[in-house]
C-alpha cells in the first residue's frame, strides 16, 4: 500500500512539473505588452527577407532540411538556422555567442542581463524542461523567446506571429 501511495505521489509530482507548466507562447500574447523589435536582425538578415538574400549573406548552408507541413525549409549555419516559407524567412535560431540580438544579447548571458535589456514586461514558459522567456511585437508580427539552463542563456529563438495565430 505504501508503495503504491509513493508511485502515485511521483506520478503527480512529475506532472505537476512537467505537462501543466508547458504552453505555447501564444497563450501569453494578450496580456504581454508590445515592445519595439524592429532592429532584430543577424547581418542584415531579417523576418521577411527572402532566401536569396540569406544565401547572399551567409552563403551556401551546410544543409538545408525539407519539411512537408507546413512546406518549408530550414538552412542549417554553423549555430544559426533559418526557417522558411514561401520564399521569406519567418524565424531564426541562434545558439552561439558570436551572434548578438538587436540589444546585445549573446548565448551565455544571464537571465537577469536579458530581462534588465529588454524590459520587464515579459512571458514565462517551459518547454521540454527549459525555462523560456519571451517578448511579442504587436505592432510588427515578432516574436523573440530566450531559452535558459539554471538562468545561463543557451537559445536564442525570432519569429513571425503568423496572422490569426493570436
Amino acid at each position: 500500500m505504501k508503495v503504491k501511495f509513493s508511485v502515485a505521489l511521483l506520478l503527480t509530482i512529475g506532472l505537476l512539473l512537467t505537462g501543466c507548466t508547458s504552453k505555447d507562447k501564444m497563450d501569453f500574447y494578450d496580456q504581454t505588452y508590445s515592445i519595439d523589435l524592429s532592429a532584430e536582425e543577424i547581418q542584415e538578415v531579417s523576418l521577411g527577407a527572402s532566401e536569396q538574400k540569406l544565401v547572399a549573406v551567409f552563403g551556401t548552408p551546410a544543409k538545408v532540411e525539407e519539411v512537408d507541413t507546413p512546406p518549408s525549409r530550414y538552412y542549417v549555419y554553423n549555430n544559426l538556422e533559418f526557417k522558411v516559407e514561401d520564399g521569406s524567412i519567418i524565424g531564426y535560431i541562434l545558439s552561439h555567442e558570436r551572434h548578438a540580438t538587436a540589444r546585445n544579447v549573446t548565448i551565455g548571458a544571464t537571465k537577469e542581463r536579458v530581462i534588465e535589456l529588454y524590459e520587464k514586461n515579459y512571458h514565462e514558459r517551459t518547454k521540454t524542461g527549459a525555462a523560456i522567456i519571451g517578448y511579442f511585437d504587436k505592432q510588427l508580427a515578432k516574436n523573440i523567446e530566450f531559452t535558459f539552463n539554471e538562468e545561463v542563456l543557451i537559445g536564442i529563438m525570432v519569429s513571425a506571429i503568423k496572422s490569426g495565430a493570436h
